[in-house]
This record gives C-alpha cells, structure tokens and sequence, in this order.
C-alpha cells in the first residue's frame, strides 16, 4: 500500500534507458567527429608535403632551364641534385621521397594567332619552340587509398630573342 506523502527516489529503469541511449549517441558522434578530423589532418599534411615535393621539382626544372634551355629535351624524367646543381636522371625516371613519387613530364606547346598558349596540333596554330609545357606530378597512397598531386607550369627560353625587320 501506498502512503500519500511518500516519495520514490531514484531512476525509473526507462530513465535510465534512455539516459544511456543518449550518452551512447553522443558518445558516437564525438567519435566519429574526431576520427574525421585525424583522418583530414592526416591527409593536410600529406597535400601540404606532396606541394612542396612538387614545387621543389619545378623549381629544379628552373633551375636546369637557366643552364640552358636546350636541356629541356626529355619528356619524362626525375630530377636530382647533383654536384652542385639539378639535373635530369633520363628517360622514363622518377624519384622517391618516404611514401612520394615525383615524375616531370615535358610536353611542347603551340600559340594561337593572338599568341596564347593552347594545345599541340590545335588548328590555325604554330608550334611555340621556346617553351614547354613542365607537369610535375607527386603520387602517394594513405592506407590504401592513392592520391595524385599535379601542378603544370610553363619553361619559356627567355633568352631568345625574336628578330624583327623594322626598315621596310
């Protein structure tokens, strides 16, 4: 029998229930919430290495093109540094760094009439001699996911100079 003045102390086990159910789901979300954040710092700092990997090959490839622009002759190859100074490592290379590979690509390129760069073979253009289209492309992989990282620059042979008749 029930007293009319009494109180019950405690928790009804459907409290409590629903006290652990709402704990369990923000328990869950804070997991997972840091979990992502790990997972994007992770990969931040992977772009943020792979940029600088990638800016110090077209940097080298800068540096080769003021020792001469005639070295600019491969299509695909690595860069290394060298007795003092960058330099391709040939043919088809590339080259490592921890979990980074990094490969330069030269393509040539051609100039419309109004002298902006598009593609080779694009009609109404003429190939541009004096500059190459420099890709440095850095892959990784982060557990088993790959990513790729590419920047596109253009070489042009600043010291050539084009010779034009003024005295018709």
């Amino acid at each position: 029998m029930m007293r009319l003045g009494s109180r019950r102390t405690g928790a009804s086990l459907v409290e409590v229930i629903i006290a652990v159910t709402l704990f369990g789901f923000l328990g869950a979300g804070v997991v997972t919430m840091v979990g992502a954040t790990y997972a994007n710092q992770i990969l931040a700092s992977a772009l943020v290495s792979a940029r600088a990997y990638a800016l110090e090959a077209a940097a080298a490839v800068d540096s080769i093109r003021e020792q001469g622009f005639n070295q600019l002759t491969l299509t695909q190859s690595g860069v290394e540094f060298s007795g003092g100074r960058w330099r391709f490592r040939g043919e088809g290379s590339s080259d490592t760094l921890g979990p980074y590979a990094r490969q330069v690509t030269l393509a040539g390129v051609a100039r419309d009439s109004s002298g902006q760069i598009v593609p080779l073979g694009t009609p109404g253009s003429a190939e541009d001699t004096r500059t190459k289209a420099v890709t440095v492309r850095v892959t990784w992989t982060i557990g088993i996911i790959p990513y790729e990282l590419a920047l596109t620059r253009y070489a042009t042979d600043g010291r050539a100079r084009a010779w034009v008749q003024t005295d018709w």
